[in-house]
């Protein structure tokens, strides 16, 4: 599809944000979309933005995606991906139009709330308007004692979930009969793994693959691969022969 590029919209840390308009009338797509574009040297992280907004098409709450190409202007190639346009505005112009904070007036006791929600023993309300394994899913994610609660293992198993994604079966996580909740507690916290470790960890990870114009995309640097891909090459099964000291590095301590 040819298109043009029109008044910027955006600019980001590594790209910016333009209208676009088809030159062509009558097509399948929209007369005005959002194009995002950013350096060759990015282009990887358009890939990968696109590889999850087309796994997500399905959703009629997220912003479409119409494809990418790459185009030369003023003497750099650029990577573009051509999107929906959503003209709502910005979140900082919603933040600053939209009421307080839990609808809270400037005399309300801001901190006294927080500290109920972090330690107190109420929990959210669950819509009355999903279906009863919803309402289990998420009472199970509810659950105030780290002991009780369930772990990401088990929720991707729950029948909620598996109902979800029945078709996409590679993704789910096998649970066994010793799946039970760890009586050690889940992490609250970055610093909170005190040799914390599930009883049905993942031994691999899925490879992610992506549908890409090789013609107008080039493939990803070796610093773009995922930190995944990067540790399986360097996972082996052979011990370090540490007998063999050519290539050491004298260390003065």
């Amino acid at each position: 599809m040819e298109w043009v590029r029109g008044e910027a919209v955006g600019r980001g840390s590594f790209g910016s944000v333009n209208l676009a308009k088809p030159r062509k009338q009558g097509t399948r797509f929209p007369q005005l979309m959002a194009v995002k574009s950013c350096g060759s040297s990015h282009s990887a992280s358009l890939m990968n933005e696109k590889s999850v907004l087309e796994q997500l098409s399905d959703c009629p709450q997220i912003i479409r995606c119409f494809g990418g190409d790459s185009s030369f202007e003023s003497g750099e190639k650029l990577s573009n991906l051509l999107l929906e346009y959503a003209s709502g505005g910005s979140l900082a112009e919603r933040v600053k139009n939209s009421a307080p904070a839990w609808r809270c007036s400037p005399d309300d006791d801001v901190c006294k709330l927080l500290m109920r929600i972090g330690v107190g023993d109420q929990i959210p309300d669950i819509p009355g308007n999903i279906s009863a394994e919803g309402k289990d899913f998420l009472e199970k994610c509810f659950v105030r004692d780290p002991a009780k609660r369930w772990t990401a293992e088990m929720l991707l198993n729950h029948p909620f979930v598996i109902d979800q994604v029945h078709d996409d079966d590679d993704h789910t996580v096998p649970l066994d009969d010793t799946c039970e909740p760890s009586t050690s507690g889940s992490p609250t916290g970055p610093f909170d793994f005190p040799g914390w470790e599930s009883p049905c960890s993942i031994t691999s990870l899925p490879s992610r693959e992506y549908s890409w114009d090789t013609d107008a995309w080039s493939p990803p640097s070796e610093s773009n691969l995922a930190s995944a891909e990067r540790l399986r090459r360097l996972a082996t099964e052979g011990r370090p022969d540490w007998s063999v000291s050519e290539g050491w590095v004298a260390v003065r301590w």
